[in-house]
């Protein structure tokens, strides 16, 4: 059973200015609830409990603000926040509540991408995951010449028509990657089940890796995974994303 989501919400939101001049991106307001609203809603009825946060250190005020607020109308999760002092990237942001998560799988999901559809993307995840038991990544659609702006993955066989046993993942590729690699336009979007392995990577990966921003990011697990002879596997979700 996975009750644990994390949300890696320690981004700076340099897209969103001016609205996270002041305002932390995750609690920016989109249709009178706050982004990261939106998740816990989601989490609440996918059967989550357990909630881990990873803040900027700068930002940690507004989420506690907003958490002593959430507890009541979220009374069955537990609220765990973490800090992420230096922004080295979304992998190294996990590797925050590495202790919390332990040896079991768990959820992840971030707030820039809001999903909207006939189930909660992370129930259907959640799905997924009781029956095939690996790593699970939501994916979408973009026009070919979006492509360049995502993490894209190429296909080494479609198992249903929405569902896709992933090659290769690739972090914003050229055009020539594209040829290349013969990506498809099929882009990762942030909502997850990750299997434990992806954190063991991650620490590994991090010993080795530049104390540079976005040094460390999730996909560098996933490739690492995947050239081991792992499995990912993709859900093209039906509904609507709002990135």
């Amino acid at each position: 059973m996975i009750t644990k989501l994390v949300l890696p919400v320690a981004g700076n939101g340099t897209r969103l200015r001016p609205l996270t001049l002041r305002t932390p991106k995750a609690l920016v307001t989109l249709h009178g609830k706050p982004l990261v609203e939106y998740i816990l809603e989601e989490a609440a009825e996918s059967g989550i409990r357990e909630v881990f946060l990873i803040v900027n250190p700068e930002h940690r005020q507004h989420f506690m603000r907003y958490i002593s607020l959430a507890r009541r109308r979220f009374p069955r999760f537990s609220f765990t926040v973490r800090s992420q002092k230096e922004a080295h990237g979304n992998g190294q942001a996990l590797l925050q509540v590495a202790d919390c998560v332990g040896r079991r799988p768990f959820a992840v999901r971030f707030c820039d991408d809001v999903i909207v559809g006939r189930e909660p993307a992370i129930k259907t995840l959640i799905g997924f995951f009781k029956k095939h038991r690996t790593t699970v990544l939501a994916l979408t659609r973009v026009p070919k010449n979006h492509i360049t702006n995502f993490g894209v993955v190429s296909i080494k066989r479609t198992i249903t028509p929405a569902f896709h046993d992933i090659h290769l993942i690739m972090e914003k590729p050229t055009q020539g990657d594209i040829k290349t690699f013969r990506l498809s336009n099929l882009t990762i979007v942030g909502a997850y089940i990750l299997m434990p392995e992806i954190i063991k990577e991650l620490r590994e990966i991090e010993e080795y890796a530049p104390r540079l921003p976005d040094a460390l990011p999730l996909t560098a697990a996933f490739h690492r995974v995947l050239a081991g002879g792992g499995t990912i596997y993709g859900w093209e979700f039906p509904g609507v994303r709002l990135d």
